[in-house]
């Protein structure tokens, strides 16, 4: 696993914190979706295994008369769970802000900075504006094989605004996860997802951390072998 460099979020936290003061004058927002492209390809450089990637890019949306419309390429939620953090999305049917599967989201760049000295902004949705938005301040990238595939996974931490102001800004988090499979000359797929407050890390394991536990059990089974050989 290669891990390029974290920026804490102390200062996000902190900020959370004094937002949710009673009397402040909005509320906290609560909800998560997840996004990803209806077409075209990804392409990063150099060429070969995404791991060696210095920048990655994603297709840019091209949707003049809406992203329902055959041929069009756009950036789509495709999931909105109906809770998040055990309550309900803010995002979700029944939520203070639904949003929709299929609405469209946007990038202030489509083409990804591996070295994370230029950071994205991300917009959402069309549908209402790019009312919402999530600028990030920081962020992760590593990098991990398992099988036949590569993965290549970005996490950004930042802060969720609100241009009505119904939401105060407060921390969120948006991570990609790049999939290539087949070896160096396979086709890259991505997955995204945004939270507000930032998304915890999840309990399933990630498939670098699958590779480790694997590698962890194998040396042990070895270790036990020698044992017994010795006896």
């Amino acid at each position: 696993m290669k891990i390029l460099r974290l920026f804490p979020g102390i200062a996000s936290a902190a900020l959370l914190l004094a937002l949710s003061v009673p009397g402040f004058g909005g509320t906290i927002a609560n909800g998560s979706f997840g996004f990803n492209s209806t077409g075209g390809l990804i392409t990063y450089t150099p060429n070969g295994s995404i791991l060696n990637a210095s920048t990655i890019t994603i297709p840019t949306p091209n949707a003049s008369s809406g992203c329902g419309v055959a041929m069009n390429v756009c950036e789509q939620i495709t999931s909105i769970p109906p809770t998040y953090l055990t309550l309900q999305n803010d995002f979700a049917a029944g939520g203070n802000t639904p949003l929709h599967v299929n609405d469209d989201v946007t990038f202030s760049s489509y083409t990804f900075d591996l070295t994370l000295v230029a950071l994205p902004v991300f917009h959402f949705t069309g549908q209402n504006s790019d009312r919402f938005t999530f600028t990030a301040t920081g962020g992760l990238k590593n990098t991990a094989s398992l099988a036949n595939s590569d993965f290549l996974n970005l996490a950004y931490s930042g802060m969720f605004s609100d241009s009505l102001g119904f939401y105060n800004t407060a921390p969120g988090s948006l991570s990609l996860t790049f999939t290539q499979s087949g070896g160096a000359t396979g086709a890259v797929t991505y997955s995204g997802t945004f939270a507000t407050p930032p998304l915890p890390t999840s309990g399933v394991p990630e498939p670098e951390t699958m590779a480790m536990v694997g590698g962890a059990l194998i040396g042990l089974g070895m270790l036990g072998r020698k044992r017994l050989a010795r006896r």
